[in-house]
């Protein structure tokens, strides 16, 4: 017997996966520290960051 799913159901279970995928998403950016000195880092590669905003960094 084969098992067919009505288009109803299909959509709920692809909305509950999508939501799922979705709300387990992080977003990370990954950059070169160029030099770093008197409270003050150079950092290439953080394009969403805009000229003397703050930043705070983790501690590695």
């Amino acid at each position: 017997m084969e098992f067919c799913p009505r288009a109803e159901e299909l959509t709920t279970l692809l909305e509950r996966r999508m939501t799922d995928f979705y709300t387990n998403f992080q977003l990370e950016e990954i950059s070169l520290v160029v030099s770093i000195g008197d409270g003050i880092a150079r950092v290439y590669g953080l394009d969403e960051i805009q000229a003397r905003e703050m930043v705070e960094f983790a501690e590695v």
